[in-house]
């Protein structure tokens, strides 16, 4: 512990640099011919016996509890990040104007006046609301429910959850991570730029479509 070193047996390291996602650290763990005690063992919902049989100690089922969780909080991530990139997109196209086409004006038009560019803004835009709008009444209306059935050993709506969020996990992860692009390339070469904010988003939202199941998977 003086040290931080870890102990002979034990390796420690990290998977290496990602694409995006950078505010979490993956790293490995492994073991070699180290005996770690029975009371040291991570056993909330499972243990292994004195004479090395495993045991669960809840419902199978609780450990969906974690995946709804983890799957509802991509949900909102992917809302918040439409969102957020719908913001710098919109005002990229309210400022930026582009071909002098209006009659008698010699002033460029701006790009949110062109239809096919609201065409590209106004269903992300949209997309971001519904994806949080969808995450919110799951949480309000099933989840907070579902909490209070699992308590007296009931996993009805537990079931129901596991379905939804792995759909809309999919759905929402795909939205963002195509969403994103889209108005990526809306903002031109600005978008391009790492100072318009909506390329580092796109990194963080790029991961939903793998972690927490694979989207081919999933839907």
């Amino acid at each position: 512990m003086e040290s931080h070193r870890a102990m002979p047996g034990i390796e420690v390291g990290d998977l290496g640099e990602k694409i995006g996602y950078s505010s979490v650290d993956n790293g490995f763990l492994s073991f070699e011919h180290y005996r770690i005690p029975r009371k040291a063992l991570l056993a909330r919902f499972m243990s292994i016996t004195k004479t090395g049989d495993f045991k669960m100690k809840a419902n199978p089922k609780i450990i969906y509890q974690i995946m709804v969780q983890t799957r509802l909080m991509i949900m909102f991530g992917a809302a918040l990040n439409l969102s957020r990139a719908s913001v710098v997109a919109t005002r990229y196209a309210v400022c930026r104007r582009q071909f002098a086409n209006v009659k008698g004006s010699t002033e460029e038009r701006k790009l949110i006046d062109y239809q096919t560019h609201m065409d590209i803004l106004a269903p992300n835009i949209a997309a971001g609301l519904c994806l949080n709008m969808a995450a919110r009444e799951i949480n309000e209306k099933i989840v907070k429910k579902s909490n209070k059935m699992i308590m007296e050993d009931d996993y009805k709506l537990l079931d129901v959850l596991h379905h939804f969020t792995s759909g809309l996990k999919a759905l929402g992860g795909e939205m963002a991570y195509n969403g994103l692009d889209e108005m990526r390339q809306a903002c031109g070469g600005a978008g391009f730029l790492t100072a318009s904010g909506i390329a580092s988003l796109w990194e963080d939202v790029a991961p939903y479509a793998t972690y927490e199941g694979v989207n081919v998977v999933m839907f």
